[in-house]
């Protein structure tokens, strides 16, 4: 099985993401008239990870099912909480896991929800496709039928199925 480390220590090829206690440490020392001292690179990672799922945190005895997103006030960690649990005992563990699944992995969106991109991704539609498009790369997503048209009165970033 094929293993990809990424590895982001302080000489590492790759930006560490600009979250948690990085920007933390940024705000104190704006406080304290000393910004300058970490720079943002150009271009900087903006999440902690690049995928969905649990994170587990046994001494907390909390279970949380995350996704990542630009590090943010509302997001400073990287990640948004979709989701969260406490549990002291495996079968308020399991109870907590199952909850979470039930209510947020439905095996299709529900027909009467949006569907929602982040913030900072542009929709565009393409022929037998749609674009997004973020600061740092392009999604092209064909559509087999036609192009999921973008409806005129939603807000931005959302597309209502059906429309």
């Amino acid at each position: 099985m094929g293993v990809e480390l990424i590895l982001q220590g302080k000489d590492g090829p790759i930006a560490k993401a600009f979250t948690g206690r990085a920007r933390a440490r940024k705000e104190k020392l704006r406080a304290s008239g000393k910004d300058a001292a970490i720079a943002v690179p150009e271009g900087c990672p903006t999440t902690i990870a690049c995928v969905s799922g649990f994170l587990v945190n046994m001494r907390q005895g909390r279970l949380q099912l995350v996704t990542p997103v630009p590090g943010s006030e509302r997001w400073p960690l990287g990640y948004r909480i979709v989701a969260q649990r406490f549990f002291s005992t495996p079968d308020e563990f399991r109870e907590g896991l199952d909850s979470i699944i039930d209510e947020n992995m439905l095996e299709s969106p529900p027909p009467n929800r949006p569907i929602r991109f982040r913030g900072d991704l542009q929709y565009e539609v393409g022929d037998h496709c749609f674009h997004l498009r973020s600061r740092n790369i392009e999604h092209r997503v064909f559509d087999g039928e036609v192009p999921i048209p973008w409806p005129s009165k939603s807000r931005a970033g959302t597309v209502h199925p059906g429309s």
